[in-house]
């Protein structure tokens, strides 16, 4: 409860402190420079073509009503920290799901949310794919769908948004069936929300918020899937968190042993023009909300510290829509969540 309390109250000072206020644009061209020219930077920024960026761009790819609160961790029922240790247990220094041999999954593959604030749902359902794959061996290999969630579970908003509780426990009682990203053209139900807005060659959004797809249960949406008769139902057999605020051994052994994480982070305004390289927030950065991300890796260069992860911003973003964050930065990896698949279909 203690840990729990303290967290909170450091996360809302951060909140209170750093929130922004700007005016209809963020400088873009200035942040880059900042980043760019400043010789101790770890990494590097890209203004995607932009001078500046429309602040309702930003409404549209974040939930800036969205803050962390304590009450939401200590609430959840049902979940389990698994913080055992063996003496003599050691883990690889650096790993990375999208470089191993330990598996021919496919861990690669990055979506794009959007106008929708389907974060959380982008983040947990890619770790349950991915976990899902490695459990069977790589026979199941096809993703499961975002969409299924994000129209069909009633506890939750849509596009407006949604606590991650609200989310595994529709994965565990209910399930979801399988549907790659937009356009796609994989599994049964594939994300509908077109992407739009911001990076490179997106088409401006017609509205800050999109709609929230029409629930099919069972239904394919998908031309090519539709003729197939086994359009199963894939469950979550368990979940649980792991606090790794003081140490994050546990959250990098589950990774390495049992697949990708989630996690929540704050998000401020330079991250939107992050390229490549090891993120670290600059000084100057404004707060601007949160955002739920799957962890795919960590290690170490030239002596600092990441985790690495796949964002829901599309190809076009970061690093093939991949990003490294150094240890410590915006609350990264403080609070994860780890899936266990029910590898029995119905």
């Amino acid at each position: 409860m203690f840990y729990w309390k303290t967290l909170t109250a450091l996360l809302v000072i951060q909140y209170h402190v750093y929130s922004y206020s700007y005016g209809n644009n963020i400088d873009v061209e200035k942040i880059v420079n900042f980043v760019n020219n400043n010789p101790k930077s770890t990494w590097k920024a890209d203004t995607y073509g932009m001078k500046t960026m429309p602040i309702d761009f930003v409404r549209q790819r974040i939930n800036v009503n969205r803050k962390y609160n304590g009450k939401h961790f200590l609430q959840q029922k049902g979940s389990i920290e698994n913080h055992s240790y063996q003496y003599g247990e050691s883990i690889p220094t650096t790993f990375s799901w999208l470089t191993t041999n330990k598996t021919t999954c496919k861990m690669d593959r990055i979506g794009d949310q959007s106008n929708c604030f389907s974060d959380t749902i982008f983040a947990l359902v890619g770790s349950f794919t991915d976990r899902l794959c490695l459990k069977t061996n790589g026979s199941m290999n096809e993703h499961l769908s975002v969409e299924y969630v994000l129209s069909c579970n009633p506890d939750i908003s849509g596009c407006s948004g949604s606590w991650d509780y609200n989310i595994l426990k529709f994965l565990k009682l209910n399930g979801t069936i399988t549907g790659g990203y937009y356009d796609s053209d994989e599994g049964c139900q594939p994300y509908s929300v077109r992407p739009c807005g911001g990076f490179l060659d997106r088409m401006p959004c017609s509205s800050n918020i999109s709609y929230t797809p029409k629930c099919k249960k069972k239904e394919c949406t998908n031309d090519w899937h539709v003729y197939r008769t086994e359009n199963l139902t894939y469950k979550l057999q368990n979940w649980y968190r792991i606090y790794a605020y003081y140490n994050d051994f546990y959250a990098k052994r589950d990774l390495y042993n049992n697949g990708p994480i989630m996690t929540t982070f704050s998000v401020y305004d330079d991250f939107l023009f992050y390229k490549k390289g090891i993120y670290e927030r600059t000084y100057s950065s404004k707060f601007l909300g949160l955002q739920d991300v799957k962890i795919v890796g960590y290690g170490t260069e030239n002596g600092t510290s990441y985790w690495q992860a796949a964002n829901s911003w599309g190809t076009s973003w970061g690093d093939n829509g991949f990003f490294k964050i150094k240890h410590g930065t915006c609350s990264f990896g403080y609070y994860v969540v780890a899936v266990e698949p029910n590898i029995t279909a119905t």
